[in-house]
């Protein structure tokens, strides 16, 4: 898998209107799910990881993203750490796309755990 160059200074294209509000600081950048095209951003951001990806994910189900997080995990080149919530990660679902991953390779790390506090309120 070829990496493609991501254009930093491009992010206005996965905004719904095409651009950022007028005086937007030059170093950030703020996308709303689901009015931007956030699988968009992520599948460009992804695919140009030549070095390493590092995520934090609480769910954890889009195939076309874990196919090119896949491909990184075969390179030789790229180091993938990601870190998964446990009720998210034990749908059939994401056991399916986890069960793809080469975890035992060298250089590549996948941890499941429980967050330290509920997401859900408590009475």
């Amino acid at each position: 898998m070829s990496a493609t160059v991501f254009q930093w200074d491009d992010l206005s294209q996965f905004k719904l209107e095409g651009r950022f509000l007028d005086g937007y600081p030059p170093d950030l950048r703020t996308f709303f799910s689901p009015r931007d095209n956030l699988h968009g951003l992520l599948k460009e951001l992804l695919s140009s990881a030549q070095h390493s990806i590092v995520l934090n994910m609480f769910g954890y189900a889009d195939e076309e993203l874990d196919t090119i997080i896949r491909g990184k995990l075969t390179s030789e080149h790229v180091y993938v750490q990601m870190s998964l919530d446990k009720t998210q990660a034990s749908s059939v679902h994401e056991q399916r796309l986890l069960a793809k991953w080469h975890n035992h390779s060298f250089g590549n790390s996948i941890a499941i755990a429980r967050a330290t506090r509920s997401t859900r309120s408590r009475t």
